[in-house]
């Protein structure tokens, strides 16, 4: 069986044609592995950006990826371990409810990866991503309000109840050990992921990780071999196709936080744009 829940931070700019452009490695994963969820965060500009709706390779991109049924986009936003203004952040998670709107094409995304999630709790960073979390629920349509966030390490269980989805682990493979998964809080690892990035192991090491994630039912996984989210890890296809002990069902929907590699995409389009002129 396959592996049944990939996460992808996807902050590559969408070049091209869907199925032929920079995106294509995505595409022909979905195609190749019809059994696998994948849940795919788009970041156009470090969070949806200030236009009402993304650019049109970005409408392209977008409503080829809503033809699949395995396929879950999540929108990114960042909440500074929730240091930033929440105004902000709830202005971010608005913009993205509302491409559902386009009326062109279905560009609508089911929720939001919300990355650099608090991990120490207080009273504070507990009610922020309280209100936050109910800001999400309200603010998206019901069975569409799909919420996984970021600490990028283990956290107090109080965190898990204002998720679907809580990343355990964010980091790079030299600090990767079985326990950075393991040690979830029991009962909650159907909600834990993990972000494996940098990774230098071979097929059989990759596997081994795959392993850990499937035999203890976690909630999702990605591996890749590089040290951003700006192009696609070495082992993609390897990847995608894994064969796995145990297959489970459900959608969930990143060290350095992803938050910033994340802005760097801003960065890998515009110097792309400037060499397409």
């Amino acid at each position: 069986m396959l592996l049944s829940s990939i996460i992808l931070p996807l902050y590559i700019y969408p070049s091209g044609t869907p199925l032929t452009g920079t995106w294509a490695p995505l595409f022909s994963a979905i195609s190749n592995n019809p059994s696998t969820n994948f849940t795919v965060i788009v970041s156009p500009n470090s969070g949806p950006g200030s236009s009402p709706y993304p650019d049109s390779n970005y409408i392209a991109h977008l409503a080829q990826l809503n033809t699949y049924s395995t396929v879950t986009t999540l929108g990114y936003v960042y909440a500074s371990w929730a240091d930033r203004n929440i105004t902000d952040l709830e202005a971010d998670i608005s913009a993205y409810n509302k491409w559902a709107s386009y009326s062109s094409a279905d560009i609508h995304v089911e929720g939001v990866f919300i990355d650099e999630a608090p991990g120490a709790a207080s009273t504070n960073t507990l009610s922020y991503m309280q209100q936050t979390a109910s800001f999400v629920r309200s603010t998206f349509p019901m069975g569409h309000n799909t919420i996984i966030t970021n600490p990028g390490v283990q956290v107090d269980s109080r965190f898990y109840a204002w998720a679907d989805f809580l990343n355990v682990f964010e980091n790079a493979y030299s600090a990767y050990t079985s326990t950075s998964i393991t040690s979830t809080p029991k009962g909650y690892e159907g909600q834990a992921t993990a972000i494996v990035h940098s990774f230098t192991g071979d097929a059989a090491a990759q596997q081994s990780i795959i392993d850990t994630v499937n035999n203890g039912n976690y909630g999702g996984l990605i591996v890749t071999t590089q040290d951003t989210y700006t192009a696609f890890s070495a082992l993609w296809t390897q990847f995608c196709s894994a064969k796995t002990p145990a297959s489970r069902k459900g959608k969930p929907g990143k060290g350095a936080p992803a938050g910033k590699r994340a802005r760097r995409a801003v960065t890998e389009r515009v110097t792309e744009i400037s060499q397409d002129r």
